[in-house]
């Protein structure tokens, strides 16, 4: 996990457009490093965030912990991982909780490559959510296609379509960059070697990655609804049920406060389904809703059909298109 100078950029950038405050709290998830390229960039950063580039010792070309960056600019600053190094919060982000102090406190929370190295990364995504305060943005850099011996989960368009519809984040900016398996720009071994030999056909798809860059801002409070593949013709229990169950998995957290999963489903129902009678009701002993009242027959599908042809025109044209229509 590291961040390149091109990220601090990115972070100045929404400084300046006013859409962070002045000093954010930042976390981030892993034990973050920072490449240093030249020093004397890092520390004209430094200088435009207001901080003391004085304070910033490291040389040309080498790795130092981000938090040694973020020292000189006095923010304050937190990190997440399972490793043992020094000032990172300890935090199984396959199933881990996040205190519950730190729900809704961050005005930034960044993925700068966690997620592809986590066997449950939906986990890592409701982490985030419940970090990020409302207002806060969500900065995520990891692969989307490609780079098959990096990670083990490479996380589709739809996902992150699906992501942003159904937890209405508004996306600031997305892009795909390409990504060579070239030892100018890259160890071409995150990409293929000669155990993945059984797999026929593969070394000579494998040599090319893609990685996304998409930043996100929390709009509402409600609790992370994880996206699941739905169709026009379910009814609203069916919707309930499915929503239900994904979001049970997060029923283990100490951040979540009673009634909020419901409440958030329900909501998330009147918006697909404005005329719905369906009320929402849970049982915390139990982790088993309740449906109350009939379904409706009116089937409201026309917002997410809206979304889609809206999310043609704002994802950049890099990423590649489902084929949804």
């Amino acid at each position: 996990m590291a961040c390149n100078p091109h990220d601090l950029l990115k972070i100045l950038e929404l400084r300046e457009k006013g859409i962070i405050p002045k000093s954010p709290k930042i976390m981030e998830l892993g034990s973050n490093d920072l490449n240093v390229h030249k020093a004397e960039d890092i520390k004209e950063i430094i200088h435009r965030l207001g901080g003391d580039p004085s304070k910033f010792k490291a040389a040309s070309n080498c790795t130092i912990p981000a938090r040694d960056f973020y020292s000189t600019l006095g923010w304050e600053y937190y990190c997440v991982d399972i490793d043992d190094r020094s000032g990172t919060i300890n935090l199984d982000l396959n199933r881990g909780n996040i205190q519950a102090r730190y729900k809704g406190y961050f005005d930034i929370v960044t993925n700068h490559g966690t997620t592809e190295h986590v066997m449950n990364p939906i986990n890592s995504f409701f982490c985030v959510h419940e970090m990020t305060k409302k207002g806060g943005v969500i900065i995520h850099d990891t692969p989307i296609f490609g780079l098959g011996n990096h990670g083990f989960v490479n996380l589709t368009p739809k996902f992150w379509h699906s992501l942003m519809f159904f937890n209405e984040y508004k996306c600031l900016e997305a892009n795909v960059r390409n990504v060579p398996a070239d030892p100018a720009f890259i160890d071409p071994a995150n990409f293929y070697l000669p155990h993945f030999d059984f797999i026929q056909g593969l070394k000579e798809q494998s040599m090319h990655g893609g990685i996304i860059h998409i930043i996100l801002r929390k709009e509402k409070e409600d609790v992370f609804i994880p996206p699941v593949d739905l169709w026009p013709d379910m009814t609203d229990e069916n919707i309930v049920a499915v929503l239900t169950n994904a979001m049970a998995n997060f029923e283990h957290s100490n951040s979540l406060k009673k009634g909020e999963t419901e409440k958030t489903i329900q909501g998330f129902l009147l918006r697909m389904r404005p005329n719905t009678k369906i009320q929402v009701k849970t049982k915390p002993e139990l982790l088993q809703t309740t449906i109350v009242l009939s379904a409706t027959k009116d089937r409201g599908w026309a917002q997410y059909k809206t979304y889609i042809n809206t999310l043609k025109k704002t994802i950049s044209k890099s990423i590649f298109w489902s084929g949804q229509k």
